[in-house]
């Protein structure tokens, strides 16, 4: 029984009722007692003595009387929820997800058990599940609190402008929330850095939120993470250190940190911070490649031993394979034996290349009877720190990349034959499809129109992916596109077809290093703050003596980029 039906007791339970609103919890307890011990199977009764144990924090003396309560009225969903409350006072987590769970099952109009619920599955780790309770009642119970646990979860899975939805929502109900300020600031900066652009009235806004919480981690990362983003690497790095001194724990800060040093010329100190890259579970760095070799050697700590046998595992993409495979040479002229994984597209390449290298795909476990004999192991990206790289002082190697000879051949001849009063065969790359940076560093082939009727050159198209279609969508007169092959996946005929040209003109991407590391004169279009491989203020690269860089002066600024590569260009073939 779930309610007091005699009038003299329903008196007593309400007044009992009206003790406890005002805080009178003894005498309210009293009148209770007397009641439950006229009927003892009454739920209601129990219930309320719960809730006053409940208040004074008496947790093993109000279990009882709640799992008594619902007992006698097992499809209470409010009992249910105050049951998966207790419990998780109580530090009960499974069985406070239980009853939570019972309760929006038994009655889904019931609004408390949902936040809660998604409290306990967001501490979990169980962000869908979290996001879905907190959705159901979120617009009914409006606590702002909920509004913003919502926006953390749209955050964490890079939806920035979800997230910044439910901030909103949250700042509209409490103004000044610093916390949702904060994260707010943190989103906005976040969908930027995602959409590779940069906004002054959004950082202005970003500085002005993030004012009340200014000595917090998140406030320190977000405004490090904004000065990167306008290119103050300076301001920067002060800020993520800051960050890293309130949270010395934080992967993401360290990492970006690295980068940030890296790109700026620390390079002593960066290369190390660069490691934490590996703890980021958004990015593989080389644990999937490292884990299908399943090689059990320990990790080479940089030593340089005669005769020993190394183990470099890939990592990220074909570009950043290409550009640190350098790294090896010096390791083969030390005297180390070296079996290296790569993307399965670049072995053949890399096999002709390094022929003293065992190039395995990084698709395939290492064979069982070359594990034996390896040494030890070492991410690719790592081996620049492990050899103490002097990068102020690099001799990088020159054209340690080799194309196929015949088809480089053939290519050449093709070109030479199809436009034979070109006086240059030039290559054009306008697009990059690496993840969230590929958006930055691309420019619409539409705007390259003016490079494009340059006299005196054949431009032939190296692209790949999607945006091949943009030249077919041309005059064949203004670019040739060989559709016999696709360059993403024949990184082969790729490589043969860029060591046949005089020159490539390039946004940052795979087929820039390629050309970099066969050797050929490449100009490289680079956005206002590029990959850190690209550094700053500086015109060539150290990886590539063939390659000269084209900065954005502001960002965005792609025209004065593309006036500079043309007004270059006519200087060249007109001399």
């Amino acid at each position: 029984m779930s309610v007091v039906n005699d009038p003299q007791d329903l008196e007593q339970f309400e007044t009992a009722v009206h003790l406890m609103q005002q805080n009178q919890l003894n005498e309210a307890k009293r009148l209770l007692v007397q009641l439950l011990e006229k009927n003892p199977a009454n739920a209601a009764v129990q219930h309320k003595l719960a809730e006053i144990y409940l208040a004074i924090e008496q947790y093993d003396t109000a279990l009882p009387y709640l799992l008594e309560a619902v007992q006698y009225d097992p499809n209470n969903a409010y009992y249910l929820y105050r049951l998966g409350y207790l419990m998780l006072k109580m530090g009960h987590i499974d069985q406070s997800i239980k009853s939570l769970t019972l309760a929006t099952k038994i009655d889904p109009t019931l609004a408390e058990p949902y936040p809660l619920l998604g409290t306990l599955y967001q501490n979990q780790g169980k962000d869908q599940e979290a996001l879905k309770c907190y959705l159901a009642k979120a617009e009914e119970v409006k606590i702002p609190e909920i509004f913003e646990a919502i926006g953390q979860l749209y955050q964490k899975q890079e939806q920035f402008s979800q997230a910044q939805t439910y901030y909103t929502k949250a700042l509209e109900l409490r103004p000044d929330m610093a916390t949702a300020q904060a994260s707010l600031a943190s989103a906005l900066v976040d969908q930027l850095l995602q959409e590779c652009r940069y906004d002054p009235a959004t950082a202005a806004t970003v500085r002005s939120l993030c004012q009340q919480q200014a000595n917090t981690p998140l406030v320190k990362r977000t405004l490090a993470n904004l000065e990167g983003l306008e290119g103050n690497s300076a301001s920067a790095i002060k800020y993520y250190r800051e960050a890293l001194e309130l949270k010395p724990d934080d992967k993401a800060v360290r990492a970006n940190l690295a980068i940030t040093l890296l790109r700026s010329g620390h390079y002593q100190e960066g290369w190390p911070y660069l490691r934490w890259r590996q703890d980021l579970s958004s990015h593989d760095h080389g644990f999937i490649s490292k884990t299908i070799a399943g090689v059990l050697a320990p990790q080479w700590q940089g030593e340089q031993k005669p005769g020993m046998t190394l183990l470099v595992t890939s990592e990220q993409g074909v570009g950043d394979q290409v550009l640190h495979v350098q790294h090896l040479v010096p390791l083969l002229k030390a005297g180390i034996n070296i079996v290296l994984t790569c993307n399965v597209k670049l072995v053949s390449l890399f096999r002709r290349s390094f022929p003293e290298i065992t190039v395995l795909p990084d698709n395939e476990p290492v064979p069982t009877d070359l594990q034996s004999r390896i040494d030890a192991q070492v991410f690719l990206l790592d081996v620049p720190y492990l050899v103490k790289l002097d990068l102020p002082n690099y001799q990088a190697p020159k054209h340690y990349i080799k194309a196929h000879p015949k088809l480089t051949q053939q290519f050449r001849q093709d070109m030479i034959k199809n436009n034979s009063q070109a006086q240059y065969h030039i290559g054009v790359a306008w697009q990059s499809s690496s993840g969230s940076s590929g958006a930055g560093k691309s420019i619409a082939l539409q705007k390259l129109m003016s490079l494009l009727t340059v006299p005196n050159c054949h431009f032939v198209s190296i692209q790949y992916g999607e945006a091949v279609q943009e030249a077919l969508d041309l005059e064949t007169s203004l670019i040739s596109v060989d559709t016999s092959f696709n360059p993403f996946d024949d990184l082969e005929k790729a490589a043969a077809q860029i060591a046949a040209l005089d020159r490539v003109i390039s946004v940052s991407n795979a087929a820039v290093h390629l050309a970099g590391a066969l050797g050929i004169p490449t100009w490289v279009m680079t956005q206002h703050v590029p990959l850190w491989h690209w550094f700053e203020k500086r015109e060539d690269s150290p990886w590539y003596s063939c390659v000269r860089l084209f900065r954005q002066p502001s960002h965005g600024d792609w025209e004065s980029v593309i006036q500079q590569v043309c007004y270059e260009l006519q200087q060249l073939t007109t001399d």
